[in-house]
């Protein structure tokens, strides 16, 4: 296994294929790429997961001493949980929240849980194609004007982009 530079729709496919393997409520007609994490798209179930790339910023002193070889992105991805139930009252949340099969509290646990793991890179065959595992940065909670709830995670993803 080795690390070697990626390209972006193989990063973010590994990182899709890794939810869907490792989050019991993640499934191929409920995960999708997005643009905008807060775009909810019709979908299986009752909850739904948006794969979003974050923007980046190159490396210049890398560049400079290795021109098109050493394209190494500081960039970045969200995750975002749709809850598509309303199981609480208005202005009330703990359902959302703590509801022991699809609150968003487990389930941002278990997306944590499969990307986070510092043993687990995103590949492509048997190589690693980011710099370094993918890092918490961050998360937001979200409310919409339909009452519908979402928890953004947010995530570093460091990578020499393949250009080749």
């Amino acid at each position: 296994m080795a690390r070697t530079k990626g390209r972006p729709a193989d990063i973010y496919r590994s990182i899709k294929n890794r939810l869907i393997e490792q989050v019991p409520d993640c499934k191929e007609g409920n995960c999708w790429f997005s643009l905008n994490p807060q775009a909810v798209v019709p979908h299986t179930g009752e909850v739904g997961f948006a794969v979003s790339p974050a923007s980046g910023t190159f490396r210049e002193g890398y560049y400079d001493g290795g021109g098109q070889e050493q394209l190494t992105v500081d960039g970045g991805l969200i995750v975002a949980i749709h809850s598509t139930l309303q199981l609480d009252e208005v202005q009330r949340d703990a359902a959302l929240l703590e509801d022991s099969t699809v609150g968003l509290w487990l389930l941002a646990g278990r997306v944590l849980a499969a990307l986070a793991d510092p043993n687990w890179s995103p590949m492509l065959g048997d190589d690693e194609i980011t710099r370094d595992p993918l890092i918490p940065a961050s998360y937001q909670i979200v409310k919409n004007e339909k009452r519908l709830g979402s928890f953004e995670l947010h995530f570093k993803c460091n990578f020499d982009w393949d250009v080749s």
